[in-house]
């Protein structure tokens, strides 16, 4: 039905736990705007942050896609099923690997990486975010929370823009050094953000490549994950002229 809104220039469905295949009668909404051609600041559709099935590109409804909102796909979340020999899950953007080793869940496990738009919790005071966050959830007949038998390591990929400065709320201009960054993991029992390698009995240092911007680390445990550093104020002194 949605497909008959034929009129409609703007189109929000994102962050709404949308699941399954876009319906092919979306290609019926030509007048959604796009930047290029219309007179519009950004695209008239967003789909992103759902659990959507990204058709193959040959199809005429994946072209219609990527005409109306370009990166609808990169946020979608994707699974896979443990096979008990090792397995690998990548996000769709690449920018998160994810190692489950034989015996860390049991065989037929699905594993679900889902991409967030921003934490859902509060930032620990004098940390700033990272520009990444999402939830790793396990289901055999259901979701569950899951502890796994052997660690599961995650590798990062931050972008420059994460350390580069930026502005605040406030204006103020601050950067995160880049040795500090870390992945949290949001405790649902203490209702804080810990070190994720603290998930594990016995937790690893974390591994870190300046040169390729990855951070490397392993975790014990399913929930929501966001990656944070400390946040470092610029000051900036003007010279001032008295005549």
């Amino acid at each position: 039905q949605l497909g008959n809104l034929v009129n409609i220039y703007e189109l929000d469905l994102s962050q709404n736990h949308l699941s399954g295949a876009v319906p092919s009668s979306f290609t019926n909404l030509t007048n959604l705007c796009v930047p290029a051609v219309n007179a519009c600041h950004s695209y008239g559709l967003n789909l992103g942050y759902n659990w959507l099935t990204v058709p193959a590109a040959p199809e005429d409804l994946a072209a219609f896609l990527t005409l109306k909102d370009p990166d609808w796909h990169l946020t979608q979340a994707i699974s896979i099923e443990l096979g008990g020999t090792g397995d690998q899950l990548i996000s769709r953007q690449g920018d998160v690997e994810l190692l489950f080793p034989s015996g860390s869940a049991p065989i037929g496990t699905t594993m679900t990486y889902i991409p967030l738009a921003s934490p859902s919790y509060a930032i620990i005071s004098g940390l700033a975010y990272g520009d990444l966050t999402f939830a790793l959830e396990a289901s055999v007949a259901k979701v569950i929370s899951y502890s796994f038998s052997e660690p599961v390591t995650i590798t990062l990929t931050y972008s420059e823009d994460t350390i580069n400065p930026r502005l605040d709320d406030l204006g103020r201009i601050y950067y995160i050094p880049e040795d500090t960054l870390n992945l949290y993991f949001w405790d649902e029992m203490q209702e804080i953000w810990i070190d994720a390698t603290q998930t594990c009995t016995e937790p690893l240092s974390i591994i870190r490549n300046s040169d390729t911007n990855t951070i490397s680390l392993e975790v014990c445990k399913t929930g929501e994950f966001t990656l944070l550093g400390e946040k470092q104020q610029t000051l900036i002194f003007l010279p001032m002229i008295r005549r």
